[in-house]
């Protein structure tokens, strides 16, 4: 039975010879059909005698001499008595009746890696399956399923330019910060480093833009006319009011006395819009028209229901008139009247003009209104060569009573040599009264002995949902008026000491300013600081409320959304291996640094990219690299044998491939 072994084993050993000589001739090696010593590649130790009528193979030079093996009878270079026969004989791992290295059982009938071979005679069973969420075999990556787009390939080969794939089975996620734009980053300059436009997560940062990836990102400038980043709009200046707002966000649109048009993105929620979440971005759970969409936890939110409220304001700075008249800027007509003067209705016309200014009313007894024309009165409220514009926030606080109040009602105490409550003097130290300003020398004097900035307008419009009970109640000096819906709602004209005017709507209000329930109006405040001694502002809001919505990625549904790393719905467990935590991010994984050998972890380097015969580092999967010399036949890496350290010392080379002779 021996010597038909030995028979077999020598057969197979030439016909294995055959398709090796064709590798030579293609890779460079030499054959010699009737040597008597064949010399070894550069860098052997000498040569060996074979018989004259052997064939030789002689692999290509690599450095190190290649060993050969003469089988006899009792050596048989270590290829198992049978190997390839279908019978399981003795020393054999597997036999699958062939004589093929790459099919699960090798040459010399040993199982190859990832691969199981249970029935004896036939095929083996590869145990690499792209899509299994397990890593093996030459797989880069296994996000559980085999589509292309998601980071990792369809054939689990590659992890996609722009991704990491973190840990198998689970999601890929973009890679912040390799330069290549993907999913849901809205950016990526190249670096995790926030405040330089691009977040740390890869999100386009407030007042930046980013056009291009891997480039970097540049502040945008609000009023440049190009609108860019989270701009909304851009119409060249930053004046709130007109449509588009100093930070460069769509405001409503108003239009006579017929309400105001709130466009999608503004923020401020309608009856007829399922959210508004102030930008026009989908995926973030309002979408682009302002619906809600599915996997988010969206909330409604009362502006104001636990802050103060803010509200922008535009000051005008003038040149009060007792400047020279050859001064430039030219001193204002109008402002630091030398005689007192009074309350002074029908300064304004009813309505307020297309731009949602008030107009000159040219009727009014301009002696006790202390005006001078139509002309003079629109550079109040206008861009002129009398004025300059500085552009702020009003905060109105939160009081007990559900209210929200600025006041700066101006109340000096002499016994207190103190203010009681603060006067209003905003312009101190800003427009043409800052540091080295044309106004300095000419600044007046408050009841505190002071000198203060008394000559400046100011500019007020707020948009509300009407739904009935708001109040309103403003206290100051000197001209005030108050328009609602573009009408006249309180009109305290003329230079006059602290006045009050107020308005609350109902239902007689409503009909009087033409408003229904549940739609968009406008409040538009102006006032005018006149004359010294004192300036008073005190504006108080009731149930202007304003609602916008806040959206959450709903973790525990089975859907990824937002910034969400993985959701595997009521699987998510805290502290479970390649699993998915209640937060929606990842468990203990491969990848994370951390050696995990109870989960199976044979590395982790945090990369673990090594490829085969790189057994220094970590391979996909937290595996080990498979290398030659391992002792594991690796035949998806070309390896047709391995005998780990005796590779070299008989029929298994040190590149792990056969020699025959």
């Amino acid at each position: 039975m021996a010597s038909h072994h030995q028979d077999y084993n020598m057969s197979r050993l030439w016909i294995l010879s055959l398709p090796l000589f064709a590798l030579v001739a293609c890779s460079g090696g030499t054959i010699k059909s009737d040597p008597t010593t064949v010399n070894p590649p550069v860098g052997g130790s000498g040569g060996s005698q074979i018989p004259q009528d052997a064939p030789v193979l002689v692999l290509p030079d690599t450095g190190m001499a290649e060993r050969t093996c003469v089988p006899t009878a009792t050596n048989t270079c270590g290829i198992p008595a049978g190997c390839g026969n279908s019978v399981l004989d003795p020393g054999e791992e597997c036999d699958d009746g062939n004589a093929f290295t790459g099919d699960g059982c090798s040459l010399t009938c040993r199982v190859e890696t990832d691969w199981i071979c249970p029935n004896v005679g036939q095929p083996c069973t590869s145990m690499v399956k792209c899509g299994d969420g397990k890593i093996s075999g030459k797989e880069a990556c296994d996000d559980h399923n085999t589509k292309d787009g998601d980071g990792c390939s369809a054939d689990c080969s590659k992890v996609e330019p722009g991704w990491t794939c973190p840990a198998p089975g689970m999601r890929c996620t973009p890679k912040c910060g390799d330069g290549v734009l993907v999913a849901s980053e809205s950016c990526d300059d190249g670096n995790t480093n926030s405040g330089d436009g691009c977040s740390s997560a890869c999100v386009v940062e407030p007042g930046f833009a980013c056009p291009k990836a891997k480039e970097a990102c540049h502040e945008t400038v609000c009023g440049d006319k190009v609108r860019e980043g989270g701009e909304a709009c851009d119409d060249g200046n930053v004046l709130p009011g007109d449509g588009c707002s100093n930070d460069c966000k769509s405001e409503p649109v108003c239009t006579g006395t017929d309400g105001c048009k709130s466009p999608c993105g503004y923020g401020l929620k309608l009856p007829s819009e399922e959210c508004d979440d102030g930008n026009t971005r989908s995926g973030d759970g309002c979408s682009s028209d302002c619906k809600l969409e599915t996997s988010w936890d969206c909330k409604q939110v009362l502006e104001g229901s636990d802050t103060d409220l803010v509200v922008p304001i535009v000051y005008r700075d003038m040149i009060p008139q007792t400047a020279p008249a050859t001064l430039n800027p030219p001193p204002h007509p109008n402002f630091e009247i030398p005689t007192n003067g009074t309350l002074t209705p029908n300064v304004v016309k009813d309505l307020l003009g297309d731009d949602r200014k008030p107009v000159y009313n040219p009727s009014v007894n301009a002696t006790l209104a202390k005006t001078t024309n139509a002309t003079d009165f629109t550079s109040w409220y206008h861009e002129s060569k009398y004025s300059k514009v500085v552009v702020d926030e009003l905060v109105l606080l939160r009081q007990p009573d559900g209210t929200f109040m600025f006041d700066h009602s101006s109340v000096w105490s002499d016994a207190y040599g103190g203010w009681l409550r603060q006067p209003f003097f905003p312009l101190d130290n800003r427009g043409w009264a800052a540091p080295g300003g044309p106004e300095i020398p000419y600044l007046g004097t408050g009841i505190d002995k002071a000198k203060h900035n008394f000559s400046f307008t100011s500019e007020v419009h707020y948009w509300f949902e009407f739904k009935g009970g708001e109040t309103l109640v403003f206290i100051g000096d000197d001209d005030v008026w108050v328009f609602l819906n573009g009408k006249l709602a309180v009109d305290l004209g003329g230079i006059h000491i602290a006045e009050t005017g107020s308005i609350t709507l109902n239902a007689a209000t409503a009909t009087s300013f033409k408003m229904t329930a549940g739609q968009v109006y406008e409040i538009a405040l102006f006032q005018a600081e006149r004359r010294q001694t004192q300036s008073s502002y005190k504006l108080t809001l009731g149930q202007f409320t304003r609602t916008h919505t806040e959206c959450k990625a709903r973790c525990g549904d089975g859907i990824l959304n937002g910034t969400e790393l993985c959701d595997e719905g009521p699987a998510n467990k805290d502290g479970a291996y390649g699993g998915c935590s209640s937060t929606c991010t990842f468990g203990p994984y491969c990848g994370d640094g951390n050696l995990d050998a109870e989960a199976g972890e044979e590395c982790d380097d945090t990369v673990n990219l090594s490829a085969y015969n790189q057994p220094k580092g970590c391979g996909p999967g937290c595996r080990k690299v498979s290398y030659c010399g391992d002792g594991k036949v690796d035949g998806l890496f070309g390896e047709e044998c391995d005998n780990g350290d005796e590779n070299g010392k008989g029929l298994c080379t040190a590149r792990c491939t056969i020699v025959v002779i």
